[in-house]
């Protein structure tokens, strides 16, 4: 199958857990009937009806993903009208600090900053004073980002591990059959999860733990694995398997208590939110080309009522437009917000959270990562961080931060703001709201980017070495590649194998995790590939990691 469409993918979510991606419409909408404004109170065995999670007392910490339980990415107790920003350390992954190196999201305490990297299988404890390292423990390799829970950190692999946020010794190891393969979510001492099964066939599974003890709750088994990070929310445990099925389980026993198909968007990249008795859901839109033909499944977002899974509303695209969510959007009371990418270029969009209907959209610079604090969305373009009003999406300041990517993620840990650059490590900064900057003028969108995204500068270390060979049917005009030698190809590693038509602008997936592919992993010496192409084309074969990360493998003109 043929995505028809590319854009660079991005871990959401899940991204640990998930990385959501989104499809809007560009000026239509489809939208459900109004809401029921006399709603029946959330079926829940043990806690109270409203789902609107409550902002913690001023900690100036990120405890997990996406904030909180809810994956809203708000936080409400920090309010940042204006910033100025003043360098303080940088802390690398890899042994010399001019070497750089990935990382995943952190979590963080006012005392220690937690995260992982992709291409050194540890967990890093961070001093936040100077960007030391407090310890580092080795796990085996994770798509997810840490948890915390109590005085506990915990992360999770083919086994979930706890570690003592203090001194880095393991609290407990548990050994589920079906591992790990979204983020931990936190809430009230528990630990929830999504994975896959014991086996491919085996569908997938949704858990609880006891985060004191490891000790499983209950496992309750899926039709399809569970990529993206749960949300929780009022005792109901949310999470959308790759199939698209939107489960709402009791948190005291996993009892279903209702299921709603998501039907549409991008082969289970679904990011799950929730707020003011709403789960909201975003995925991207998904091409195929099956005989010739392109097939569309629009992206969307929708809201669902907590209580029974009633759709409220659903916003799709409807017009085949190039759009989509560029990272996992951020929840308030009433909006909820996400950087896009469009035909024009880039822009940030805000939608009514009662009714999908748009507040407000800004054109940006580039794409982004976006959280909430106070009253500002903060979002990042190359060298700039830039504050908007959640309200109007008026800009209010923007402070310069040199050297780091459009694609950066954002957190805090005491006075500090810290800024996880996907290729370079993570930078810290005081954070200085006393000075407003003064707000630039409104920039025009850049062009749409070119097909082929830059790599990373540093090569993964797990990338496979591969020899392709190319047969042409001129009569056909169909191209066979063969793996022709050197390394399998394996899930445990890989995302994506991706060939793409470059003058044509499409991706045919040889083998994902993610989305519909011609073959399972492992593609292995012999294994064959044949697609479409015109005389005189070149195609790419790509690969891409575990946290979507993408290496050219080889280059291909048919002649």
């Amino acid at each position: 199958m043929e995505k028809a469409s590319r854009r660079r993918i991005l871990q959401l979510g899940g991204g640990v857990g998930v990385l959501a991606l989104l499809g809007i419409v560009g000026n239509g909408y489809l939208k459900g009937s109004p809401a029921d404004t006399s709603e029946p109170e959330l079926a829940s065995p043990t806690s109270p009806a409203d789902s609107t999670p409550t902002p913690a007392p001023l900690s100036l910490s990120w405890p997990q993903e996406r904030f909180d339980a809810a994956n809203t990415g708000f936080d409400a107790s920090l309010s940042i009208s204006g910033l100025t920003l003043s360098p303080e350390w940088s802390f690398y992954s890899t042994e010399h600090a001019d070497s750089g190196g990935p990382v995943q999201r952190v979590v963080t305490t006012e005392s220690r900053i937690f995260t992982t990297s992709p291409n050194v299988n540890e967990l890093f404890a961070i001093n936040p004073s100077d960007g030391s390292v407090a310890w580092r423990k080795p796990i085996e390799h994770t798509r997810g980002s840490p948890t915390l829970v109590d005085d506990r950190v915990v992360i999770g692999a083919s086994r979930i591990h706890a570690f003592d946020t203090a001194s880095g010794d393991v609290t407990w190891t548990a050994s589920p059959a079906f591992g790990t393969r979204s983020t931990l979510t936190e809430s009230g001492g528990m630990l929830y999860g999504g994975s896959s099964g014991e086996t491919k066939a085996d569908g997938g599974r949704v858990y609880a733990l006891d985060g004191a003890t490891g000790t499983v709750q209950w496992v309750h088994r899926t039709d399809a694995r569970v990529l993206s990070t749960p949300a929780v929310a009022a005792g109901v445990v949310f999470a959308a398997t790759r199939t698209g099925s939107l489960l709402a389980l009791a948190t005291d026993s996993g009892d279903v208590l209702w299921e709603r198909s998501l039907s549409g968007g991008g082969q289970g990249l679904y990011s799950v939110m929730v707020r003011d008795k709403t789960v909201l859901v975003a995925s991207d839109e998904y091409r195929t080309t099956v005989n010739g033909e392109t097939q569309h499944t629009p992206g969307f977002v929708a809201a669902f009522r907590t209580s029974d899974g009633d759709q409220r509303w659903r916003v799709e695209i409807s017009d085949g437009a190039m759009a989509g969510l560029q990272a996992q959007p951020a929840v308030t009371s009433t909006s909820l917000i996400f950087p896009i990418m469009t035909r024009a270029g880039y822009a940030v969009r805000a939608l009514d959270l009662a009714t999908g209907e748009r507040h407000w959209q800004r054109d940006i610079e580039s794409a982004t990562f976006g959280v909430v604090f106070g009253e500002s969305y903060l979002y990042n373009t190359n060298n700039q961080l830039h504050g908007l009003d959640i309200q109007t999406g008026a800009k209010q300041w923007q402070a310069t931060v040199p050297g780091i990517e459009a694609s950066a993620t954002l957190a805090t840990c005491g006075e500090l703001l810290l800024v996880m650059d996907p290729e370079d490590g993570i930078h810290a900064f005081t954070m200085d709201t006393t000075s407003v900057p003064t707000p630039a003028a409104t920039s025009t969108p850049t062009p749409m980017p070119t097909a082929t995204a830059a790599p990373p500068s540093t090569p993964d270390p797990r990338m496979p070495s591969v020899t392709f060979a190319y047969s042409y049917d001129h009569s056909n005009q169909q191209l066979t590649i063969q793996h022709a030698g050197g390394d399998a190809i394996r899930d445990s590693v890989t995302d994506s194998l991706i060939v793409e038509r470059v003058s044509a602008n499409t991706l045919t997936f040889w083998a994902s995790d993610r989305f519909a592919a011609h073959a399972s992993f492992p593609i292995t010496v012999g294994d064959r590939l044949t697609i479409a192409v015109q005389p005189e084309e070149t195609i790419r074969i790509a690969w891409n990691s575990e946290e979507l990360k993408e290496w050219p493998l080889d280059e291909y003109q048919v002649s």
